[in-house]
Order: C-alpha cells, then sequence, then structure tokens
C-alpha cells in the first residue's frame, strides 16, 4: 500500500533546528533566563474526554462486530452464499492450516417472520463446510448445512452438498394473477375476497450441483434437487387461513404433501471486477429446468428464464447506475395444473412479492455510491408484473415500489443490508446479516 511521504529523520531535524534560530538573535535574549515551563501543554484531562469515554464504550460492540463480519464473512463468500456458481475470488477456500468462524445471522422483514441465528464455517484448503440455523418462534425456524469441495482438474470446479429443513408459520398467498381479487381462477369463500391468505409450511430440500469457471468472467451450474412440501393451515389463532379464504380444493398443492425433483442448468456471464463493492460490467443470466412430482399428482414442468444487467459508472467508479430486467417462467407439461407454490414469484421485487403465475417480470434502476470503505448506499426503483402467458401482461395494474438502502460488504458480496421500500403496495422495511441474497437459478428461490 502506498502511504504519504515522510520527511527523513536526520533532515526534519536540521530543518527544525534552522527553523528555530531567528535572523538577528540579541545577546541579552540568549543570555535571559527562559521561563518556567510544567511540560504541559493543556490539563491531563478536558470536558470533551468524558463525552469521548463514552463513546468507546458503545462504540466497542458495534466496531469489534463490523471486524468479526468482514473476517468470518470472507470465509462464507462463493459456494457458501453464492449457491451452485464457482466465486470469481477463491480465498475463502484457500487458507492454509484451515480456519473456522461463527457469523451471526438476522433477519427482519415486515413482510416475515423475524428470524435470528448463526452460521458456523469451518474451512480446510479443498474444503469448505457450513451449517446455519435460524430462529423465528416455534413453528418458524431452519436448519441449513452445506459442504462445498473444490476440484482443480481438470479445469476449476466447485462441487457443492446441501440442505434444508425449514418450519414457516406465516406464509401469504393471495391467489393467482397480478389482480387476484379479479382472477377467474381464483375461488374465493364469500366475503373473503382479496384477503392475505395465511398457511404453514414445513420443507426439507437436499441439492447436489458442480460448478465450473469456463473463463474470467464465465460461469456454469449444473444442480439436481429433492424437494418434499407440506402446506396446511397456520399453527394457532392467525386471522385468515388457507382453508377459510379459498373453497376447498380449489388451492393445488394445499393440504397434501409432495416430492418434487428438479434438474438446472444455469450459465452466467459477469464482467464485473467486484460483485459486493460497487463496480462497472454488466450481467447475463439464463437457465432452464425440468421437474416432475414424485408422490402426489404426476406433474410436470419445464422453467426457464434469466436476467440481464448493466452497471455504468457516473462520476466516479464507485458510483454506479444499473437498469436491471429479470424474466421467470414456468409451464406444465400435460394436463395437469401446477401446485400453487411451483409458480414463478417476483423475489427480485423490493416490495411484497407475493403475486404468482406462470410468467413473472420486474423490471428495476438502481443508483448505488460508496460512502466509505465497505459501506454502501442505493436508491432504486422496481416494478413488477406477473402473467399467464406472454401475450396476457397487464401493464396498466404494474406494482412499483421505489426506496433506498445501506449495506456492508466486501470484494465479494454483501455481508449485511438494511432497506425500505414504499409503493402503491404499501411499505417494506428489511434488515439483514450473514444470510443469502437471492441468485439467478431457481434451486434456491420459493
Amino acid at each position: 500500500m502506498l502511504g504519504r511521504a515522510t520527511t527523513p529523520p536526520l533532515l526534519a531535524l536540521v530543518v527544525a533546528t534552522a527553523a528555530s534560530i531567528p535572523s538577528v538573535a540579541r545577546a541579552e535574549d540568549i543570555l535571559k533566563k527562559p521561563p518556567d515551563s510544567s511540560g504541559l501543554e493543556r490539563p491531563a484531562h478536558d470536558g470533551s474526554d468524558t463525552a469521548r469515554d463514552v463513546a468507546e464504550v458503545f462504540l466497542f460492540v458495534p466496531r469489534h462486530i463490523t471486524k468479526f463480519l468482514f473476517w468470518s464473512g470472507s470465509v462464507a463468500v462463493g459456494v457458501l452464499e453464492k449457491q451452485p456458481v464457482v466465486p470469481r475470488v477463491q480465498r475463502f477456500i484457500s487458507s492454509p492450516g484451515g480456519r473456522f468462524a461463527v457469523l451471526p445471522t438476522a433477519f427482519v422483514d415486515t413482510n416475515s417472520t423475524f428470524s435470528v441465528g448463526a452460521r458456523m464455517i469451518a474451512d480446510f484448503d479443498e474444503v469448505a463446510t457450513g451449517l446455519r440455523v435460524g430462529f423465528g418462534g416455534v413453528h418458524s425456524f431452519e436448519i441449513e448445512p452445506r459442504i462445498a469441495i473444490q476440484l482443480d482438474t481438470p479445469i476449476r470446479s466447485v462441487l457443492g452438498l446441501e440442505g434444508l429443513y425449514r418450519v414457516d408459520n406465516d406464509r401469504v398467498y393471495l391467489g393467482v394473477g397480478q389482480a387476484p381479487e379479479r382472477d377467474a381462477r381464483n375461488h374465493f369463500r364469500p366475503g373473503e375476497t382479496g384477503m392475505r391468505a395465511r398457511y404453514f409450511e414445513e420443507r426439507a430440500r437436499w441439492i447436489a450441483s458442480y460448478g465450473i469457471r469456463l473463463g474470467d468472467d464465465f460461469e456454469m451450474a449444473l444442480s439436481e434437487s429433492f424437494t418434499r412440501r407440506t402446506v396446511e393451515d397456520p399453527r394457532g389463532d392467525i386471522a385468515h387461513p388457507l382453508s377459510r379464504v379459498f373453497d376447498s380444493g380449489s388451492v393445488i398443492g394445499a393440504f397434501e404433501s409432495r416430492w418434487m425433483s428438479y434438474a438446472e442448468a444455469a450459465f452466467r456471464i459477469d464482467t464485473r471486477r467486484t460483485r459486493g463493492r460497487p463496480s462497472g460490467g454488466g450481467l447475463v443470466e439464463v437457465y432452464a429446468g425440468t421437474g416432475h412430482h414424485i408422490t402426489g399428482a404426476r406433474t410436470a414442468l419445464v422453467r426457464m428464464g434469466g436476467r440481464a444487467a448493466a452497471f455504468f459508472p457516473l462520476y466516479r467508479k464507485t458510483n454506479i447506475l444499473s437498469p436491471r430486467l429479470v424474466f421467470d417462467g414456468v409451464s406444465p407439461v400435460g394436463s395437469l395444473p401446477l401446485a400453487f407454490s411451483e409458480l414463478a414469484g417476483a423475489p427480485d421485487f423490493r416490495g411484497y412479492d407475493e403475486r404468482r403465475d406462470n410468467l413473472s417480470l420486474v423490471g428495476s434502476v438502481d443508483y448505488r455510491w460508496l460512502v466509505r470503505e465497505h459501506f454502501a448506499a442505493s436508491l432504486f426503483f422496481d416494478a413488477q408484473v406477473v402473467a399467464p402467458r406472454i401475450d396476457a401482461f397487464d401493464f396498466g395494474a404494474l406494482r412499483w415500489v421505489t426506496g433506498f438502502a445501506f449495506d456492508l460488504h466486501n470484494d465479494d458480496a454483501t455481508l449485511g443490508k438494511l432497506g425500505f421500500a414504499a409503493g402503491n403496495g404499501g411499505a417494506r422495511l428489511t434488515f439483514t446479516i450473514g444470510v443469502s441474497t437471492g441468485y439467478g437459478d431457481r434451486q434456491h428461490r420459493d
């Protein structure tokens, strides 16, 4: 690292001595006795020190938590946080002698259950493992183990194995379509039209993935998952349970358990130098996959979609204007309808992402800038629409939000984020620490 230029000690002494000699010195001034001096320029303590000491006490914990987040977060970056695709930076998996970390996690969302927990990470050269536990109540918790194995021959790649067990007692279903209260496919009970139906979901999932870096900016991932979902009315006294909002049997996939297998191929080109720190470049992701239910109704489906984004530096290299477009689609194979949980949603929409249908489209514009090292702020605007067919998008019913966010990051990933959004669907506040963000594949998205 380059520092500020310093003056050599000997030269500094000469300059200081020369500066202290008057140009014309009188003898009596030189022989005059100097005044008594205490050797102190100011008292040992002044009024401002008390406030400074108090501030140091309060800042001790957040300062060291921030430092700890960077240390442990660097281990979690890559396939442990960015899902199956190989990370650009491999340092998380190359620490000599192994490394162990415990990273606190928190998830707060006005649209979901509050959850706190921890992620334990162990890094041993070519193998990195992680275990995340989150708790939001007796009927809302999750456990997520992961392991990533780096393979250097014949090309650099990563083999990932992971599991998930999640129980959520406060899921929301509005019905299908952009305006569910007016969509004829939804069958509401009398007086319940447009209500936010609540339901309980138990989910178990296993994923095996193989990620390959084919070039400096080009990645490919192949993955296979097996998922079991159980959907029922919520536990406890919760208003508007699923069975009281919709007619019995009208919500496909509710009040039963289903096993689903799904295989996918995903491709990504990302020319940004850093993925956590603001930087210019471009991003293109595409994916395609097929799945079928192993138990229950023998339905099958095809998924495809992707995203494209550009990152334009404005004024400074770390001031980035970023337009983005995200498309997700799912189509049944055969005549049987899909379970509602398999329909395409809009997780990239930063408002309430509760709309579901066969197709989903989200457009957004972000302006993000570096406030200080590892700390950035952003302003954003999102618009979202879903539809049963490509020719049925109703842009007159577009949902939109605008808002701001602050994030803590290193070069490779976001470690924590605080965001607020408001639009024609209401206001939403989110806060996360140590929790994975969404990615372009469908294996990890609800």
